[in-house]
Order: C-alpha cells, then structure tokens, then sequence
C-alpha cells in the first residue's frame, strides 16, 4: 500500500508544507477539517488558511527559527492550537509536527484532529466555575457585574464585554460595566447609553431572546459597526439578563473571531445571564431593604426629636388646664380632654417606635431582678380600670402570691399593659376579660382572655409581624399603630419567654404568655406585706369567664 493511499484515507487531517509555509500535501480529511479542497489549499500559505489572525506572527516566527535550526522544545509535543475554517468560524485542533528533509528540500509534516467540542466543554465548565466565584465573592452588584464580565470573557476568549442596564424608567439603557483584555484599549468603541429603540442592545431587551451578528461591519443593527471595525471587532453575541419574566438587563460580547454559536454555547449563556439574573434582584432586593432600613432609622430620629418633646408639653399643659377648669364651658373642657388624650397617644406612638428601633438594632438594654408578676399584673388592671368601668366589662382574676420571674420590671409592665389594653379596647360593653397566673414547675405561665372581636385564623402568620393590624381590628374603628404585638413579643423573647393565642376568629382572644420561674431565697418575700388590700385582692375570689376568643392585637 503507498503512502499517499494511507494518508488520503486517514481519519487525521495531514498537512505537508514548504520552508516557505506552502501547502504541499492537503488530504481529504484536511478538506473536511478546515473546508478548503485539495485543489484551493495546494500552493497557498498555510497561515492564511487556517491560523487565526491573531496567532499568525507567532506561527510564522516559529517556523523561521525551525528552518534556521533550532527546533525549540515543541516537536514531539501534542499541541493544542486554535485554527480558522474556511467559513471564518474558529475550531480547535490537536496537532503533532516534525521537520522532515526530502528530495525537495525541508518540509514540515503536521497530523490534526478537531476537538473543538472537548474544548468547548472545557471551557464552558471552566466559565461556569468562573462565574460562580465570581458571584459567591461579589460585595455588590457592580462588583458582581465586573467580575462576570471577566470570568465569562477570559473563560471564551472574547476581548471585550459589556453589561446594559435600564435607567430612567427603562427608556434609556445604560453600559454599567465593561471589560476589555488586557493590553487592549477598546475606549473609543464605549457607547455610555443608547436611547429606547436604538441599538442591538434594545432589540434584545425588548424580545427576551440573545441575538448574533456575525459581521458588525455589514449588518445595520448596530451604530457603532464602523466603530467596531476599526476597533478589530468583527462579531457580537447579546444575551438577556433575566429574572423569571422580569428584564435586569442584557449582556453584550464582542470578539475577532467568535466561534460559531452553537446551541450549546446559547444554552450555557443563557443559564448564566438566568444566574446573574437572580444574584442581582437578590442583591437589589437587599439593596433596598438596607436603604429602607436606613430611611426608617432616620425617620424614627427625625420625629423622636422633633415631636417627643412638644408632644409632652401639650399633653402636660393641657392636663394643667383640666386641674383649674370649673369654670370652663364643658365643650371647652371636653376639647382639651380630646387634645390632652390624643397627645398621650401619639407619645405612645413614639414610644412603641423607638422600642421597635432598639430591639431590632439589639441596642434594647434591660436590668434584670427579681420581679412579683401578680403585682405587675394588678397594677396595669388598676389603672386600666376606669377604661373598663367605662365599658362595664367584667374580669375574673386569678393571681397567686408565689410567681416570681426574673426580669425587667418596667418592660414586663409594658407588656401587661399592652395585652391588657388590648382586651379592653377590643371587647364590646358588657364583656368580659379574664387574666390568670399559673404557676409551674420550671416556668409560670398567665394567660389573658376577653370576649372581643377576635383575629381571623388566615391571619396567624402575621399577627405579631410589625405595622400589621388584624382586618377586624381595622374595620373597628379603634386607633392603633400594629406595633404593639411586635414589641410585645420581642420583650417576652428578651426574657426567654413565649407568646401565642387562641382564637375562633369572631368571639375573642386568648393569649398566652409562659417566663422562665425564679425562686427565691427561704425566707425572702419580695413584696413587703404593706398593702393588705392589694394582697387580697390578689388572693380572693375570681368569678367565671365567658370561653375566651381572641381580641385584635394592636
């Protein structure tokens, strides 16, 4: 069998060219490599053919010095080199060589495979990998955005990418992050937005779908194809930036040779730009919620400072009014009477809020002692009871002498005064509200139960959730800010407490709240026996409750 029957019908393509770099030997494999046939190969230089322009200098010194004699250190070795196909799509090859000297003077035999795909993969696994340090690493959305740009770019060898972003009610995008490879200024290609309808990047915002145009130089898309010509770039590749059905923005690639974009490469571009997606709605939504959290923080200090005080004094010089006022008309009394109560409750308001501040900012301090619930509890029925007189709501109280927790007397009040308040302001005359202690083992527990308005069972989640008010509690007609509840947990958790309620949705409200039990020393009793009258009321006779049904929370 000859030689050139075992060439021409070998699975390798097989190259033989001059110390001139002609092609000499072209075999069918080769054509169906590369593209070019036996009879347009033979005689034309190598390079043009199949070496990337940008890797023909590098080709062309190499072959100068084999032929001057220095072989270097890459015969025998297995190279793996990007090539050109005669369609102008880049592929990439093995490739083995050696010099061999014939009848007609130097030659270089070359044997090449295509591994494009292998080499695809690689890389795209590599590109995945890439971006997901990348986004596990960002800070930021714009550090995320420039890191993307890089690891995508590098990982498939484009020079240059850019990210688009809307602005001004997304009737402009805007270029928010670019990357050119190093040593390459691509500054006179920058556009720095393009407004609504103009440009490729509007064309992909607006259909959802990556879009390619292989030559920018004759395709009308662009207004920058002169730019980019000159520039060296002759191909781009535009890819959506989504989330769900929601546009973040689109992804622009730019390259000398971009390969043919094959499915898999739009599949992989795709699943990224769907990554970026989620990573920057995640961050923005976070974003928010800080900027948010920060407005908050200003507006608590802004009205803390500006209406505490004055809020104060009204209330104290309208009550001093009410001291002197017998010879006031009694509209003119009952008016400051309203204005007297109405700044009590907006200082309340104030109060709730800067609360709710500190124990979200954990600046919330609290002095722990040895605290007589019972007597925390009689003490918010007693001042609360001219409200319920008001109302001629019943109670039945049930409050032993022995339930010591360990706490904050002044917060523990608060929260007695909060559900208490609660039941009386949520249960209809003639009601009634029971509030009973019971002391456990390891804890004590106290439950308050009234024959109010009740919470409907579809709101449980979100019953002790800040601001919210239950929907019976807003179609009441009674004030309230919904931060009551929230504080009223946070405080009950600072003490290693729980908080939860039963109810029917209709008829009222039980709420339960369990404190860690604290003993103390024989022979120590923390009240001082010196109001016999509280300690009976404490200790006497309860009447019975109506079934307990939840009241609206504030």
């Amino acid at each position: 069998m000859s030689l050139d029957l075992v060439l021409d019908t070998a699975l390798e393509a097989f190259i033989a060219i001059d110390s001139n770099q002609r092609v000499t030997y072209w075999n069918p494999a080769a054509e169906q490599t590369f593209g070019y046939s036996l009879q347009e190969a033979i005689g034309q230089p190598v390079d043009e053919l199949i070496i990337p322009e940008t890797h023909r200098a590098a080709h062309r010194a190499g072959v100068a010095r084999m032929v001057a004699g220095h072989p270097g250190t890459l015969l025998g070795q297995r190279l793996h080199l990007p090539a050109r196909h005669r369609d102008g799509h880049r592929l990439y090859i093995e490739l083995t060589f050696a010099p061999v000297t014939t009848d007609d003077g130097l030659q270089f035999y070359a044997f090449a495979h295509d591994i494009t795909e292998q080499h695809r993969a690689e890389r795209f696994r590599g590109c995945q990998l890439a971006v997901g340090a990348a986004l596990s690493q960002a800070h930021d959305t714009s550090q995320a955005a420039d890191a993307v740009l890089e690891a995508i770019a590098i990982s498939l060898q484009w020079p240059y990418a850019e990210l688009w972003t809307p602005a001004e009610q997304e009737q402009l995008l805007e270029c928010t992050a670019r990357w050119s490879a190093p040593g390459r200024d691509f500054t006179a290609f920058h556009a720095d937005n393009y407004p609504r309808g103009a440009g490729a990047p509007w064309l992909v915002w607006e259909s959802g779908e990556p879009l390619w145009i292989p030559n920018l130089a004759t395709d009308g898309r662009s207004p920058r194809s002169a730019l980019a010509d000159r520039a060296g770039l002759h191909a781009t590749l535009l890819v959506p930036v989504r989330s769900g059905t929601t546009n973040l923005g689109v992804l622009a690639f730019f390259g000398e040779e971009i390969e043919d974009p094959a499915d898999i490469l739009m599949s992989l571009l795709n699943g990224i730009a769907a990554q970026l997606g989620q990573y920057l709605e995640r961050r923005r939504a976070e974003e928010l919620e800080v900027e948010l959290s920060r407005t908050k923080e200003h507006f608590i200090a802004v009205i803390t400072h500006e209406l505490r005080n004055p809020l104060a004094a009204v209330a104290g010089n309208a009550y001093l009014i009410l001291d002197d006022a017998d010879d006031l008309p009694s509209q003119h009394r009952d008016s400051i009477e309203v204005i007297a109560r109405n700044a009590e409750r907006m200082s309340g308001l104030i109060d709730d809020l800067l609360d709710h501040r500190q124990l979200e900012s954990g600046q919330f301090a609290l002095h722990f002692e040895p605290v007589d619930l019972c007597e925390v509890l009689q003490e918010a029925l007693a001042d609360i009871q001219a409200a319920a007189d008001g109302k001629r709501l019943t109670f039945a109280i049930s409050l032993p002498l022995d339930a010591i927790v360990n706490g904050d007397r002044t917060r523990l009040r608060q929260v007695a005064d909060n559900l208490i308040g609660n039941a009386v302001k949520y249960t209809p005359e003639g009601g009634r509200i029971a509030v009973t202690v019971i002391p456990q083992e390891d804890h004590i527990t106290c439950t308050i139960s009234d024959t109010g308005i009740g919470i409907p069972p579809a709101e449980r989640h979100r019953i002790f959730t800040p601001f919210y008010r239950a929907t019976t509690a807003l179609t009441s007609d009674r004030p309230g800010t919904g931060l009551g509840l929230a504080v009223t947990k946070a405080l009950i958790e600072h003490h290693c407490g729980t908080i939860d309620y039963t109810s029917d949705g209709a008829h009222g409200t039980t709420f339960t709240v369990t404190l860690p039990r604290a003993f103390l020393p024989a022979g120590q009793d923390i009240t001082d026996g010196s109001d016999p009258a509280r300690r009976q009321h404490r200790t006497g006779p309860t009447s019975a409750t109506a079934s307990p049904l939840p009241t609206q929370p504030d």
